[in-house]
């Protein structure tokens, strides 16, 4: 367990606060003293000092703050300069003790020394400041422990915060790196399936051997592509153009055999919101490519007045669907702008999704 620390705390602290404990010294200064008032003079001076040096560094400073307390009574009776002693007891259960224990403290302390002051008839120049001068101490202390306590939420609030945005950062950046390279991926493999059996006919057809060297060649520019998309998307540049997105797709979709139809009302849109977008039509035409039974395609985009919905369907057999990676990426990627994803499995699968507009400022 740490020990506690006044707020405000400095080395040289507990060596300035000790110029109040002149006080203690005015009985000794202005008149004699017998044996007894010296024993118990030097006695309760040696056991303030030690309990006031050990509180700012004990884990458990209630002990402390009680002896100290048991000095200034003691000494009360004969040196009103005892006074100073409650002051710090009430300062010390203020600065380090949480707020319930501080005022219980408090209570405990102001108690004592109104019953002693009754019980021996005190003289008013000591109850009076030590009353008056230890509630606005200890309420000062209470105060500055909340202030510091605030101070270290905000601290631990800002370090989550920092947390939270990396690691959404980082979920960012891996849906960015599997829809792209996903993508590409699947060209890839494809292109390199249609290689390997162009190669396998190449012995009794002399034009499949070429075909074989022009899917090779395709499959280094897609394997250049991806690497550069990859750079993209760790380095957090995405900002693709729809339009051109929706051309890229029916294109890639039929020369995989899809008939492809597009449907696209687009106006300016902000720029996250038509990046999330690229990135969740990119997913799911590689879904469609990977998964789909069917021959045709459907793809719409229409901007509204509030948000921009796009509609992917396809006319594959469908009696279930799974939540995969890719469905997951989707519907993460929409929540993240506020949006909401929708499927359904009649005739095929048919994906609607809804992007909010407005919120698009607040991503990320």
């Amino acid at each position: 367990m740490q020990a506690q620390i006044p707020p405000g705390y400095h080395k040289y602290a507990p060596w300035v606060w000790l110029i109040f404990l002149g006080f203690y010294f005015i009985r000794p200064l202005t008149g004699p003293m017998n044996t007894s008032e010296w024993l118990v003079f030097g006695l309760g001076l040696g056991l303030f000092l030690w309990a006031y040096f050990r509180l700012f560094h004990a884990e458990k400073p209630a002990p402390y703050i009680w002896l100290v307390l048991l000095v200034a009574l003691l000494e009360a009776p004969f040196n009103t300069g005892a006074s100073s002693l409650f002051i710090y007891a009430a300062a010390f259960a203020g600065n380090l003790l949480p707020a319930r224990q501080a005022t219980w403290h408090l209570t405990a302390i102001l108690a004592l020394l109104g019953l002693e002051s009754w019980w021996l008839k005190l003289s008013p120049s000591l109850w009076l400041p030590a009353a008056l001068v230890s509630m606005a101490v200890a309420a000062m202390g209470m105060l500055d422990r909340v202030r510091a306590e605030a101070t270290r939420q905000k601290l631990r609030d800002r370090d989550e915060i920092e947390r939270l945005a990396a690691v959404a950062e980082r979920e960012r950046i891996a849906r960015d790196m599997h829809d792209v390279i996903g993508h590409t991926l699947s060209s890839v493999a494809l292109k390199s399936e249609l290689a390997g059996k162009l190669l396998a006919r190449a012995g009794t057809s002399p034009m499949s051997l070429e075909q074989a060297r022009l899917q090779v060649t395709e499959v280094q520019q897609l394997a250049r592509t991806a690497l550069a998309q990859a750079r993209e998307a760790i380095a957090g540049y995405r900002n693709r153009e729809l339009r051109a997105e929706l051309s890229r797709l029916r294109q890639w979709l039929e020369e995989q055999n899809f008939q492809v139809t597009v449907n696209a009302d687009l106006h300016r849109l902000p720029p996250r919101v038509e990046s999330a977008a690229t990135l969740i039509l990119l997913e799911a035409c590689t879904n469609i490519v990977r998964h789909s039974g069917g021959d045709r395609v459907a793809l719409a985009c229409e901007q509204q007045s509030d948000c921009l919905r796009l509609e992917v369907s396809d006319n594959g057999p469908a009696p279930t669907v799974t939540e995969g990676n890719g469905l997951r990426g989707i519907r993460e990627r929409a929540q993240t702008l506020g949006g909401r994803l929708h499927y359904r499995t009649d005739g095929g699968v048919q994906l609607e999704v809804s992007l909010p507009l407005e919120a698009s400022c607040d991503v990320y």
